[in-house]
């Protein structure tokens, strides 16, 4: 298993497959959104932010898998493992 489906798995409402990478801007705005619905869930408005986020960690969970897109190398270029 590689390390960016690895990190998709397991942290990507955190946006760390993004920031592994390079993709630094998608990573901090997943974890905006992650904080922000963390922050809102009280008042139910933070529900549609992690819906936001999922539905968003899952397309690219996606992309991953198929290798779409520059999801087939890290923030150094180095391509990463199948």
């Amino acid at each position: 298993m590689d390390r960016d489906f690895a990190s998709v798995l397991f942290l990507g409402s955190f946006g760390a497959h993004n920031f592994y990478t390079g993709r630094t801007s998608f990573g901090v705005a997943q974890l905006v959104l992650n904080i922000l619905g963390w922050a809102t869930f009280w008042f139910l408005l933070g529900f549609a932010f992690w819906a936001i986020v999922g539905i968003w960690v899952f397309i690219e969970f996606i992309m991953i898998i198929a290798g779409a897109g520059d999801y087939d190398k890290d923030a150094r270029g180095v391509p990463l493992a199948k």
